[in-house]
């Protein structure tokens, strides 16, 4: 069942960790692609629940401001792993049911 949500990562894959700046075309195809009727998740590691128990609310809304600050639009911003038609991060590596091919992938991507 199509859901037309898509969950992304933050740093790396939105905001470039190394000068605090949008990705460049970040904007303009998340536009595009609420346009088409997709629903845009923010999700990410730095709001960790473990880690800031009661004040994650902080990191997200670290998040929607510096989004908002960049005019880059954005559904939601959430403290978990959503269920979504596709998850779009700078860290991804896809599965494919073959957990052999999955250990040989990591071998060669991290050594």
């Amino acid at each position: 069942m199509k859901l037309n949500i898509l969950c992304l990562d933050f740093d790396d894959t939105i905001r470039n960790r190394s000068n605090d700046l949008p990705i460049s075309g970040v904007g303009e195809v998340l536009s595009k692609l609420q346009k088409k009727g997709y629903r845009i998740v923010i999700s990410s590691a730095r709001i960790n629940v473990k880690m800031w128990g009661e004040l994650v609310h902080f990191r997200i809304d670290d998040i929607k401001n510096w989004l908002d600050k960049y005019d880059i639009p954005y559904d939601d911003v959430v403290a978990y792993k959503p269920v979504a038609d596709l998850y779009i991060d700078d860290k991804g590596y896809r599965f494919e049911g073959d957990w052999e091919k999955t250990y040989n992938d990591v071998q060669k991507l991290l050594g």
